[in-house]
């Protein structure tokens, strides 16, 4: 994907480029002459960040992902649009962060992100072994998207972590200066978004694993779990007015028929909505049927 088409990429890449010191890689990179035994994806959708994990023969991998799929092994589901208190998680036992740290709620921050204190001591495992950090377009899409490249550049150059980025089509180099701030908000992580009911996740068309089986009409295609039965009070898979609203932005809204049709191989409250681009935070509420 061009990112001349993505401007919302160009700050988070600036200000991760800036406060990592790094040339980001683009994700096609990964596992292209360097090889990872340990990786952690973030904000990448799930069912891609296993197979990428997978085909780099990542030995240790860990995926960040509020998507729930049947064949993903190591993920951590956190809450949606929680982002930036999962990427202040990341960053507990740096140094450069540690005045930062000292003033944030890591209880609050623990609890509404969803994550157990297990798999925060294993994310922490691994900033302090290093290896790579694979981050996807909810990053870059997300409403604090500066804040969590600021966060996650401190601790890739901290513990000399390399980066690999989703939407980018060749490496990155931080060319324009940027204020490196000595203190970060942590008024930010105040009020993390809470988020109940049946959502979708919007991901590109190509991006699709086979195991959600092949498409069932020219229409538009919404893969659902089988808990859309009882929360949207339907019985069948079949075409449905749905309206959408961004978990983001309550602005958008939008309106349409889809073919909602059922994908075992789907867990949890989260379906999967492909689409041919991306260009807000990807995870949409279903308002209604």
């Amino acid at each position: 994907m061009d990112t001349q088409s993505l401007p919302n990429i160009h700050a988070f890449l600036q200000t991760l480029g800036a406060y990592s010191g790094k040339v980001i890689k683009p994700l096609k990179d990964f596992g292209v002459g360097a090889t990872y035994k340990r990786a952690l994806s973030f904000g990448l959708f799930a069912p891609l960040a296993q197979e990428i994990l997978e085909r780099a023969k990542v030995t240790q991998g860990i995926i960040l992902h509020p998507f729930f799929f049947e064949d993903t092994h190591n993920i951590y589901r956190y809450e949606i649009g929680t982002e930036s208190g999962v990427s202040a998680l990341l960053g507990l036992e740096c140094e450069s962060l540690a005045e930062f740290v000292a003033e944030l709620d890591i209880g609050y921050i623990v609890n509404e992100s969803s994550l157990c204190d297990e798999e925060v001591a294993h994310i922490q495992d691994f900033v302090r072994s290093g290896g790579a950090l694979i981050l996807g377009r909810d990053l870059y899409l997300h409403t604090q998207s500066v804040f969590i490249a600021q966060i996650l550049g401190s601790v890739a150059k901290e513990r000399n972590i390399e980066i690999f980025m989703q939407d980018l089509s060749h490496p990155y180099e931080t060319s324009t200066s940027i204020d490196i701030q000595d203190s970060l908000d942590s008024a930010i992580l105040e009020e993390l978004p809470e988020n109940n009911g049946a959502f979708a996740y919007v991901c590109l068309e190509s991006e699709i694993p086979e195991v959600f089986g092949a498409k069932q009409s020219a229409m538009q295609e919404l893969f659902a779990p089988e808990s859309f039965k009882a929360i949207l009070k339907i019985k069948t898979q079949g075409v449905y007015p749905i309206r959408l609203m961004s978990a983001m932005d309550t602005q958008f809204v939008e309106n349409k028929e889809y073919q909602v049709s059922f994908c075992p191989a789907i867990r949890g409250t989260i379906g999967c909505l492909p689409k041919a681009q991306v260009l807000q935070y990807p995870f949409v509420r279903i308002l209604a049927l």
